[in-house]
Order: structure tokens, then sequence, then C-alpha cells
């Protein structure tokens, strides 16, 4: 138990400086900028896949330690408290740390993969298949750092990336749910036939209720994302269900329940691996396929223009960087949405009817000055 509660946080601790040392080397070698180097190493966004799984048992260990202390020496239940309270002010660490930031420091924006768009450097052919599976595992959206300085979205991105723009609300809530799981597992009835049922019956709430906020919200951008974990819920809660009614069963009922509970846990377990190998590598994958350097890209792109919105119900985007590229097309898939998104923040319609350009001199030897992007329902 002291193991889980002391070692939990030291190996946290040791990958966090493995990941500092990279991303010096980045800095030092590559000559890059702190916070970029900081990025592309994903530091510390990639320990948090690892943090939820320690966090589960660490959290179990130390409130099972805290609540009944038994014999153990008077440091363990110290420590025991210390993890406890380290535990229940996760989810207002990441709060504070990450989420509360994500509306100044990050924008949510259609991924420019899969629009057709050399100036996007778009390489899957929209509607194609290569694209549909790209989006199936990746979704269609993706998250873009508001400033380079900052690199916000490269850092933090694992942990707020997988759900959908509006619902990284849903990632308290899974943190949450973990430390309840812990708190009613810890429980002891001591034999109590009664209070062992009651127990596993709260576990089945906690995990019914999850169970059901992600089958109705659907909070996560990958449909492949969506599908593992209901998974994973689905299958833990009809084995802690089982379990339950094992308890009230005759011993040959019971044996089956068991048995199906068992199958269940160990199906779940093989999902839950299957989700966290897929968690890192599609971080790595992201490097690869450049998602967020596209991101990035078209997201500096549509900053070098301003927005102002008249009263005719269009936009003018006056152009900032003399020397900046103009492509057409690439206002449709981001620029329309970047400056004529609606007050409640939605980009469910088709916000281009007319486009405009003025120039100061002929077409043949001039970008336009100005661009008028009318929008419908506005």
């Amino acid at each position: 138990m002291l193991a889980a509660m002391v070692m939990n946080p030291v190996i946290l601790a040791a990958m966090y400086a493995i990941l500092l040392a990279l991303s010096w080397l980045m800095h030092y070698l590559s000559a890059v900028p702190w916070q970029q180097a900081l990025g592309n190493a994903r530091t510390p966004g990639l320990l948090y896949v690892p943090f939820l799984f320690l966090l589960q048992g660490t959290s179990l260990v130390s409130f099972r330690c805290a609540f009944y202390p038994g014999n153990d020496p008077a440091f363990m239940t110290f420590i025991a408290w210390v993890c406890t309270a380290a535990c229940c002010a996760m989810p207002g660490v990441i709060y504070y740390y990450v989420l509360r930031r994500i509306e100044k420091d990050a924008r949510h924006m259609k991924d420019p993969k899969i629009y057709d768009d050399p100036a996007l450097g778009t390489t899957y052919g929209a509607g194609t298949l290569k694209a549909k599976f790209y989006c199936f595992m990746f979704g269609d959206h993706v998250w873009a750092s508001t400033s380079d300085s900052s690199r916000f979205v490269e850092q933090y991105g694992v942990i707020f990336e997988p759900v959908r723009d509006g619902c990284t609300w849903f990632i308290l809530v899974e943190v949450s749910s973990m430390l309840a799981l812990s708190l009613l597992s810890s429980w002891h009835p001591g034999g109590n036939h009664v209070q062992c049922g009651l127990r596993n019956m709260l576990v089945c709430l906690v995990l019914f209720v999850f169970f059901l906020m992600m089958l109705v919200i659907r909070p996560y951008a990958s449909t492949f994302d969506t599908f593992l974990s209901l998974g994973i819920n689905g299958l833990l809660f009809s084995a802690v269900l089982f379990m339950t009614i094992g308890l009230w069963q005759n011993a040959s009922s019971s044996h089956w329940c068991f048995t199906a509970a068992g199958i269940m846990l160990l199906l779940s377990t093989c999902l839950v691996i299957l989700k966290a190998v897929w968690d890192l590598g599609s971080s790595m994958v992201d490097i690869w396929v450049g998602r967020k350097s596209g991101a990035r890209k078209a997201y500096s792109l549509g900053a070098t223009f301003t927005s102002r919105q008249s009263d005719a119900g269009s936009l003018e985007l006056s152009r900032v960087s003399p020397t900046m590229q103009y492509n057409y097309p690439y206002s449709v898939p981001f620029i329309s949405e970047l400056s004529c998104a609606r007050s409640d923040s939605s980009t469910d319609y088709n916000p281009v009817l007319d486009v405009q350009e003025s120039r100061s001199s002929p077409r043949s030897s001039s970008r336009p000055d100005t661009v008028i992007i009318t929008c419908q329902n506005y």
C-alpha cells in the first residue's frame, strides 16, 4: 500500500523529468524557443494517460488507508491523508491549469487536412475513403493554439483534444467518477451481506450514470474513442451488476453470474489497454500526419485578417499583412468559420453566400485589399 501511494507519484515525476530533458535537448540542439520545445515534446500533456491509470490505484489505496487505518503506523496514515487530499484536488487542478485557459489559448476549428485546398497542405481529399477513415479515428475538427509563443494545445492538448468543443467539462466528470469509484471500492462491509450489496449497487449507479452521459452527450470527437469508451464502461457496469445479482442467488446461479462478470472484466481490461495505447499512439500519429502543424498554419493565416461586423450582416476582412498569400478556396473551410461565427459560437451552417473583392490596382497586379463575406443565418 505504501508503495502505491509513494511510488506512483515518483513514477510520474520521473516521466516528467524525462519529458523535460527531451524538451531541453530540442531547445538546445534545434535552437527553438523553450515553449515550442515543450510543445514538440508534448510536455506535460503526455503524462495525462499514465496519470489516469495511476490515479485510480493511488486513490483506492489512499482512501482505504485513510478511512481504515487499522494497525498501520501513524506516518502511513498521514501519507494516506495527504494522498487523499491530493487525489480529491485533481479535478480542481485540471480545471485551473488547463480547462479555464482553453477559451483564451485554444481555437476549435475544422481540420484543414480533410479539405481540398493546397494552401492548407491538404493530404486527404474531402469525401474520400481515406478522409472518412481519418475522421473516424480523429474527428473532423482540430484544436489550434492561438499563440505561437504559448503552444498551449501542443503542451496540454492530450488532456482535452479527445472531447468536442463545449464538452471539455466532461473531463472533470471522468476524473470525478474515477475518484467516486475508488471511494466506494475502499468501503469494506466486513462480511455484512447487506452492506456489500449496497456498496455494489452504488458502484453500479455511478457506472450507469457515467455510461448514460456518454451515450446521450457523446462528448468525444472521434467515433473510435466513443465506441471504445462506451464499450469499457458498458462492460464494467454489466460486470458489477452481475456480481451484485450473484450475491443474492444460490450457489449454482451465483457461479454463472460471477463467471459472466469475470469475462466482462477481462474484456473491459483489454479495451482499457487498447484505449491507453491509442491515446499515446495517437499523439505520435498526430505529429506524423501534421494535424497540429496544419491547424497552426491555418490559424496563423486566418489571424492575419481582422474582422468587424457591418450593419448589413456582412463581415469585412481587412488585410493586415500585404505580403500574405491569399487563396479564395481557403476562406471556405477556415476564414469564414473564424470570422463568421455567430455569438453562440455555432458553426453548423453554411457561412458563405457571396464573396466580393476590392483591389487598389488591377487584378493582374495586386492581391485583394478587402474581402467581404456575406453570411447566411448569421
